[in-house]
């Protein structure tokens, strides 16, 4: 498996641009965040924030 460079295991999850959310992200790996979020975000991994996120 080729690596990603996003968590040891490769799995990324996303907020794209163009998305809004308001709530609470909980997750195990690293969370990608190019769009909106109002709210929490639980990780044991990484949160990287783009260019247009918010």
């Amino acid at each position: 498996m080729k690596k990603t460079g996003y968590g040891d295991d490769g799995n990324i999850t996303l907020l794209a641009k163009g998305v809004e959310l308001k709530g609470e992200i909980r997750v195990d790996g690293t969370v990608r965040i190019d769009g909106r979020l109002e709210g929490d975000v639980h990780t044991k991994g990484e949160v990287i924030v783009g260019e247009d996120g918010v």
